[in-house]
Formats: C-alpha cells, sequence, structure tokens
C-alpha cells in the first residue's frame, strides 16, 4: 500500500522496506533522548502508533501465532493496557489515526484480503467504507483524504487519484504524476506527486515535484519546491498552521537529500548532512517546530539530534513514531522478530524524552 511505500533506508537509498542504522558525524548532530521501553509483549506484531496527547494513545497490530487476530493497545495516561478490538478474528489492524479520543480510526484487512475501517466514537465502534483505507489521512470523524493507485503508460507519463470523504459522500481528484506521500494537518491535507518523464516507480528514474493542497474548498496546487529534479519515494509532513516539509531524495547518486520547507508563504533547502543517515520509516511533525526523519534523527527546526544507534533494547528495531501533543516526548513503535519457529513476535512501544 501507499503508505508501506514510504518505507525505505538510509538516504543512499538502500532497499524498499529495510530498516538499517547508519553512523552519524559528531559535527553534524546532538545526541537526543534515548528511546526507552515502555510497554512490552511477546505475541503481538505492532504496525501502527498515534497519540492525541499525554493522556491519551493508541497502538495496533496482529496477535496471536502466525498473526491471526487484531491487537488494539490502549495509552490511559499511566499505562498501556490490551482493549477489545473491532473486525473480529483473522482482521488484521495495520494502521491508526485519531483526532480525539472520541475519534479514533483503525484500518485493516480481513482474512479473505478485504479492507476495512472502523471509528471509535467513545462509546462504540462503527463500520466505514472508504475508497482505500491504508491510504487514508484522517483529519476529522466526517472528513478523510486518501490517494489511489497511480495509472502510468508504457512511457512512463502517470496521472494519480486523490479522493476525499466529507460527510459520507466521496469526490475524487486526478493529478499529473504518481502521488508518493500525503500528510494532513488540522483541516487540510498536503500531497507530494512526482511529475515524471518515466515511471518514477523504478530504480534511477527521477521526476519533478509538485505539492498539493487539499481543503473543504477542493484541492488545488501550491508554488513548486525548489530544486528540480529528484530521485524516487519522496515524503511530505506538516504541521496544522500550514508548514509543510518535504524530504527530497537526490535524483543522482552521491548527491545530498533534501530537507524543503514551506512557512506559509515560499520555499527554502537545507541540505540533510552527508554523513547523517538515517532509517525513514516515518517522516513526520514533531508537534513543534520540526520534523522527525523517522525513529532516529529529528530535525528540531534549528538543529539536528541524533538517537542513533541508542535502541530500547539490542534485538529491537524502531519503526513508526508519533509525536505526543502537548508535551515534548515522542511514542514508537518496535518489534523482534525473534521466535521465527514458533511464528510468534515480540513487540515493543518505546518512549523518547520524559514519560507523559
Amino acid at each position: 500500500m501507499l503508505k508501506r511505500l514510504a518505507r525505505w533506508s538510509c538516504v543512499t537509498g538502500a532497499a524498499i522496506g529495510l530498516l538499517v542504522t547508519c553512523g552519524v558525524g559528531p559535527a553534524q548532530a546532538a545526541r537526543a533522548p534515548r528511546w526507552r521501553p515502555v510497554y512490552l509483549s511477546r505475541a503481538i506484531y505492532l504496525e501502527s502508533i498515534a497519540a492525541t496527547g499525554p493522556q491519551a494513545a493508541w497502538a495496533v497490530g496482529t496477535t496471536g501465532t502466525g498473526g491471526t487476530g487484531p491487537a488494539l493497545l490502549v495509552w490511559n495516561g499511566s499505562r498501556w493496557r490490551s482493549a477489545k478490538a473491532p473486525g473480529g478474528n483473522g482482521f488484521a489492524l495495520e494502521d491508526v489515526q485519531a483526532t480525539a479520543p472520541d475519534d479514533v480510526w483503525v484500518m485493516g484487512s480481513t482474512a479473505l484480503g478485504h479492507l476495512e475501517t472502523f471509528v471509535w466514537n467513545g462509546s462504540s465502534w462503527r463500520s466505514v467504507s472508504l475508497p482505500d483505507p491504508l491510504s487514508a489521512t484522517v483529519l476529522s470523524s466526517t472528513d478523510v483524504w486518501g490517494l489511489g493507485e497511480a495509472q502510468c503508460s508504457a512511457q512512463g507519463s502517470c496521472t494519480s487519484q486523490v479522493w476525499h470523504y466529507q460527510d459520507g459522500a466521496v469526490t475524487t481528484y486526478t493529478v499529473p504524476g504518481a502521488a508518493q506521500s500525503m500528510a494532513g494537518a488540522g483541516s487540510q491535507v498536503w500531497v507530494l506527486s512526482q511529475q515524471a518523464v518515466r515511471n518514477p516507480f523504478e530504480a534511477g528514474m527521477t521526476s519533478v515535484p509538485a505539492v498539493y493542497v487539499g481543503n473543504a474548498a477542493g484541492l488545488h496546487k501550491m508554488p513548486t519546491p525548489p530544486g528540480g529534479r529528484i530521485g524516487i519515494y519522496p515524503q511530505i509532513a506538516a504541521s496544522p498552521p500550514g508548514h509543510v516539509w518535504a524530504l527530497v531524495p537526490p535524483a543522482r547518486a552521491g548527491r545530498p537529500t533534501h530537507l524543503d520547507y514551506w512557512n506559509g508563504h515560499a520555499w527554502s533547502r537545507r541540505a540533510v548532512p552527508r554523513d547523517l543517515s538515517y532509517g525513514s520509516w516515518s517522516f513526520s511533525y514533531d508537534d513543534h517546530h520540526g520534523v522527525w526523519l523517522g525513529p532516529y534523527v529529528h530535525w528540531t527546526g534549528r538543529r539536528w539530534l541524533v538517537t542513533n544507534p541508542s535502541k530500547p533494547g539490542p534485538s529491537y528495531d524502531l519503526e513508526y513514531v508519533t509525536a505526543i501533543p502537548r508535551s515534548a516526548s515522542t511514542w514508537a513503535i518496535a518489534f523482534a522478530d525473534v521466535h521465527i519457529k514458533n511464528r510468534a513476535y515480540r513487540g515493543m512501544i518505546a518512549l523518547s524524552g520524559r514519560r507523559p
């Protein structure tokens, strides 16, 4: 799915889906708080995590031998606990998003491969039909955006569908290029598309970026980010005031990755230090003035902070991160595939910063 396509490691271009942690030059970045384990489970594979504040967070995944059942964990302000998940046995939870404690969305797939979405209203779950749940970005209980698959010709030119679910109705927009990444904040979403001459999903292909902003008035193109052609799998993050960050891979090997920043009026560009490598499984707003480039590198808006190679445990790799609103701390999920023979997993939730 499109959200999963953003899983790529080190800025030098390692294979999709492989999380690699690399060295950091001490002149380039300072040390951030270490990740600390807060919750451990011997039978959960965690897929996604979300928080709406220090008192409320959710993590989802699968449980049981072989990952056959849904797993839902809830943070109540003092501890993580298991909660009854919707969907029944065989429903694999793959994503969770929340805008408030009474507006929590979980997305996943059934044993037959059907995609389903459930919404928690504070007292019960209800089913919602979305065009593609695993590409969805939730803004509110009635406002969801998402990406359709890009359609590319034999010559490599592409178009993409962007859908908007509002009050039960769906509107679809077509944009040039391959829409690669979407970020939502406040009442808006931002879409990063690659307008390519050749297929942007193929290694070695380059393209020109385009950014669109979506809101109640529709989907509109923004000024083009600086820098010309880019490489594959760029990512985007945004804040409620309308500030936007684009993580832009180089068009050619050996050149730096860039962090493009929209301050609401104009774009500016900052090179990611060449000796600062990262596993970018979760490019996201930090709820202050910067972004996380995955769980090991943090741009605060003024300086680079690194937690690499600090891990919460020797056998765990961190995956997705989510900032904790109204705090200076961040949640992350981790997993260790250590019980291969029994096909069981050990899941972890880790914390950077003070305990909320």
